[in-house]
């Protein structure tokens, strides 16, 4: 499609009809995509956002409810078929559905299209022909072992509940408008959505880790000064102090998913702590 082929019009009308069971492998992936395809292409069939979980069947619930792997390769892998996924899968799906850095190589694109590799582009369809060959394969297998109908009941269900979400209580509500949450859009599509998106991510965090190490260091030293000069009084200041500048860092980092800076801080903070009761015992 990508490329200006047409979908047949009774695949479409298959699509959304609810009388016909579609069957994938994770088959979440291709009802949301095929979704939003159908409402930018033929917004006239879309009854709603998405089409309806109802006429959906899952060949991965299926492979889960056999105690089989949750991965198309590993499921097909244990049930010994003969049809594989490509090896060069995960490598096309880089390329084609994951937006690029610009350079000058490239020409500055964000996103590789059919164009740009006609070759890596053919070997893709291969892959994706084959995949539904793993999955057809997969069900032929498995079709004496069928899943219980309250099984479907609760994955329709789920599907239902991921479609529409979830509510909020107002508190929440009122936080994501209070806070200067920012969406970091790319063509159009938002990727993140973080405190910090017109500045580097990378580079604030670092700064800002270096700063609260810095700042906590020099405290160290000002807390030992104030220790050898025996003054109890700055010295309970600054061990106040201390403890919430690296409370504040462990929050700080932990909200901008820095992981080596929180347990970084965070066993500083815990250190402290044992000191401080050891101390108080004393």
């Amino acid at each position: 499609m990508a490329s200006g082929d047409v979908l047949p019009e009774n695949i479409l009308q298959a699509l959304v009809d609810d009388s016909v069971t579609k069957w994938a492998f994770n088959a979440a992936f291709e009802r949301i995509c095929l979704s939003e395809y159908l409402r930018r292409e033929f917004p006239e069939l879309m009854k709603s956002k998405y089409l309806c979980p109802d006429s959906w069947k899952c060949s991965m619930i299926w492979s889960a409810y056999m105690g089989l792997p949750l991965s198309l390769e590993g499921a097909g892998s244990v049930l010994g078929l003969e049809e594989q996924k490509l090896k060069e899968g995960k490598d096309l799906i880089r390329y084609f559905c994951v937006p690029c850095k610009p350079t000058k190589t490239n020409g500055g694109r964000t996103r590789n299209l059919p164009v740009h590799s006609p070759e890596k582009w053919e070997l893709f369809k291969a892959y994706n022909k084959r995949d539904v060959e793993v999955e057809m394969s997969i069900q032929k297998k498995l079709q004496k072992f069928p899943v219980s109908d309250f099984v479907w009941e609760e994955y329709h269900m789920d599907q239902c509940i991921n479609d529409r979400g979830i509510g909020l209580l107002d508190v929440f509500a009122i936080v994501l408008i209070v806070l200067p949450l920012y969406p970091n859009v790319v063509d159009g599509f938002v990727y993140s959505v973080n405190l910090f998106a017109y500045i580097q991510t990378t580079s604030l965090n670092r700064s800002l880790y270096w700063i609260m190490i810095v700042f906590l260091v020099v405290i160290g030293f000002i807390k030992l000064i104030l220790i050898k000069l025996d003054i109890q009084r700055y010295n309970k200041v600054a061990t106040n102090v201390s403890m919430s500048i690296s409370t504040l860092s462990v929050l700080l980092f932990a909200i901008t998913r820095e992981s080596y800076a929180v347990a970084v801080v965070f066993l500083l903070l815990v250190m402290k702590g044992i000191l401080l009761l050891k101390c108080a015992k004393v």
